[in-house]
Parts: structure tokens; C-alpha cells; sequence
């Protein structure tokens, strides 16, 4: 039977997690500020009030994905950058609503 652990108000900083299964685990009021992901899956994962600023995604299959609700927070004095997409196949064309 795998062991569930609760992390309250706890530094983990620098620690370091390989080969390890955190299917269905929850990340609530987290600080992953410069944290490095690599053969990770976040197939059916959800992403609610992130902030992706100066994020790098390399060799990311995209397929499915939804962007909705982007930019700045409304009343955000701060002026929006701009999102560089490079070396990308999207096969079909890019919409929007």
C-alpha cells in the first residue's frame, strides 16, 4: 500500500525527487520558482492561476492543449510581453474565440 504524506508549511527547497510516481498529487500555494522539470507527464493535469512568466518549453508535445483566460491580472498596471514560439509545428492553424 503506497504511504500518503502531507507537507504543511514546509521548506524543501533543493531537494530533489528521480524516478518518483506523484500521480493525482495536489500543489496548492506552491513556489516552484526556478524548479527543473525533464520526462515529466502532466497529460490531464490542470494549471489555475499560474504565473508561466520566463518559462522555457522544450520538446513539448502541445497536442489538445487549451489556453484560455490569458495575460495580466485585470487592473494589472504592468504591460503584458510577448510569447515567442520557435522551431513549432502546430499542424494546424492557431485559433482563437
Amino acid at each position: 500500500m503506497t504511504e500518503k504524506l502531507t507537507f504543511h508549511d514546509q521548506d524543501l527547497s533543493g531537494s530533489s525527487f528521480d524516478m518518483v510516481n506523484l500521480e493525482g498529487v495536489s500543489f496548492q500555494n506552491a513556489n516552484l520558482g526556478h524548479a527543473k522539470f525533464q520526462d515529466i507527464n502532466l497529460a490531464g493535469s490542470t494549471f489555475i492561476d499560474i504565473n508561466f512568466s520566463d518559462v522555457v518549453f522544450s520538446m513539448a508535445q502541445l497536442g489538445g492543449t487549451v489556453f484560455k483566460q490569458l495575460g495580466l491580472p485585470p487592473g494589472s498596471p504592468e504591460k503584458q510581453r510577448g510569447i515567442t514560439f520557435e522551431d513549432a509545428d502546430m499542424n494546424d492553424p492557431i485559433s482563437g474565440s
